[in-house]
């Protein structure tokens, strides 16, 4: 299996059989529009820098709204959040995926905007990758994370959604992390996880868009 990350918040999950595709952006957010064709694509919620369901190739299943899945081999459950600290007032609703593929789970939290509760806590347990937005503005930001992280207890949390060379969204840079905990930066933007050194990967990495 390999997961790959190709900017702000698009991450692909891939193995033999199944290709994911999770909230993809259009072209105005930066990053190079280089997306796989597809067997399902799952969408956080309807904002342009998650919903370009138009830029990826194919014709496949959309997860959009809470609920368990089951395409192939891959088991998804969406769980149902919020986009601000308001309840949605702000910015209205997210979903927050677990992706049960080859025997690992893969968390995505989309543009979580609060700190998770009792249920989503529990939706997001035995965690062994979970993608988690630093950014803020939009999102939580790098300080809630860590406490979002030390909720969870990933085995590997990857930073997402922030400010990069070519990104075109006003959210925060990675140093924001940086200056409250280490983070191992990784050379390339994708995980393969049959290799040793994925096996002895922990803590918060972020990984390269190209």
């Amino acid at each position: 299996m390999k997961i790959t990350w190709l900017g702000h918040a698009k991450v692909v999950l891939q193995n033999e059989d199944t290709t994911m595709v999770i909230d993809p952006y259009d072209e105005s957010v930066g990053y190079p529009m280089d997306t796989p064709r597809a067997d399902v694509v799952a969408i956080s919620h309807g904002h342009h820098d998650h919903n370009a369901l138009e830029t990826v190739p194919g014709q496949p299943e959309v997860i959009s709204a809470a609920g368990k899945y089951r395409i192939g081999s891959v088991k998804v459950g969406a769980v149902s959040s919020f986009h601000d600290g308001e309840r949605g007032a702000l910015r209205g609703e997210n979903l927050i995926f677990v992706v049960e593929m080859d025997g690992l789970r893969i968390g995505h939290l989309g543009d979580l905007g609060h700190l998770p509760d009792e249920d989503q806590r529990l939706a997001l347990r035995d965690l062994d990758v979970m993608f988690i937005p630093v950014g803020g503005n939009y999102t939580i930001d790098a300080a809630q994370a860590l406490e979002v992280i030390s909720m969870v207890q990933p085995r590997i949390a990857v930073a997402m959604h922030y400010k990069t060379d070519v990104c075109g969204v006003n959210v925060a840079g990675l140093d924001a992390l940086e200056a409250l905990c280490p983070v191992q930066k990784l050379p390339g933007n994708t995980l393969d996880t049959e290799t040793e050194s994925f096996s002895a990967l922990s803590g918060i990495v972020a990984m390269a868009y190209r």
